[in-house]
């Protein structure tokens, strides 16, 4: 695959920082929902997004929840996605993997739940239960983050020297969803993401 011009690149960059991002999905037909549908659908796209924004901490806590998004319409790409995002003891090498490597069996139950219950990831991405989460912005997923509730609630030791501690609202929860990351070098990554994995409200609730 090409190497990703750079004019893509910087666009990538300045949709993430502005907060809006786009949803990284290949193209994939359904009969009951659209796919994602974005020109930056593959991975080499995802990691050049990543690479302009690792320094900061909330931008690579919002790619998370394009990935996530992306995971629950194309299992494969989304864990490629993930293992990006994750810190590298987090998957193993696997030449047969998109991207070369795999998630750990922990992080990919993790991973699978989202793919089990794509309303969690579309109420990241705008959804409503209302609406059964079908109003979900596809396209850009505006990942909205809780800053008075993240200010508040950062729990014991927070904030920490090499971590950082998000809250990321969900209309179908009743309170915002937290994740943390971890300072590498002189980039981040997500630490733990497991508190965005719990059930929704849906409209049949």
């Amino acid at each position: 695959m090409g190497r990703v011009p750079r004019a893509v690149r910087l666009a990538l960059a300045a949709l993430v920082l502005a907060g809006a991002g786009a949803s990284w999905a290949r193209p994939r037909a359904t009969r009951d929902e659209p796919a994602i549908q974005a020109p930056q659908s593959d991975l080499p796209a995802f990691r050049a997004a990543l690479r302009a924004v690792e320094a900061d901490p909330e931008s690579v806590a919002r790619l998370l929840a394009h990935a996530l998004l992306v995971h629950s319409q194309d299992a494969r790409l989304g864990d490629a996605m993930l293992v990006l995002l994750l810190p590298e003891d987090a998957s193993i090498p696997d030449p047969k993997a998109e991207g070369g490597r795999v998630l750990r069996l922990a992080r990919r139950t993790e991973a699978d739940v989202v793919a089990e219950q794509p309303a969690i990831a579309r109420g990241f991405c705008g959804g409503t239960p209302e609406q059964d989460y079908a109003d979900a912005d596809l396209r850009s997923c505006p990942v909205t983050l809780d800053r008075g509730y993240s200010a508040s609630r950062q729990g014991v030791g927070y904030p920490r020297d090499g971590e950082a501690k998000f809250f990321l609202v969900h209309p179908g929860a009743t309170r915002p969803r937290p994740l943390t990351l971890l300072r590498v070098g002189t980039v981040w990554r997500i630490k733990d993401f497991g508190g965005l994995l719990t059930d929704v409200r849906r409209k049949t609730d």
